[in-house]
């Protein structure tokens, strides 16, 4: 995981999370889902950024 804040976090502020899957892949016998992962306050500035590899089960 990696993580980045970028903007101060204001008390007060409405901060909204959105994230998205930028990549599925496999390596060996591993699943794995590349997730980034954005905080967003009122004005729709990025406050803060997140990107974080996931190691999923199989679906067989």
């Amino acid at each position: 995981m990696q993580a980045s804040v970028r903007h101060p976090h204001i008390v007060g502020d409405t901060n909204t999370v959105v994230d998205e899957v930028t990549r599925k892949y496999t390596e060996g016998d591993e699943h794995l889902v590349e997730v980034q992962v954005m905080n967003q306050n009122q004005s729709g500035l990025s406050t803060a950024l997140v990107t974080a590899i996931v190691s999923l089960p199989s679906r067989r």
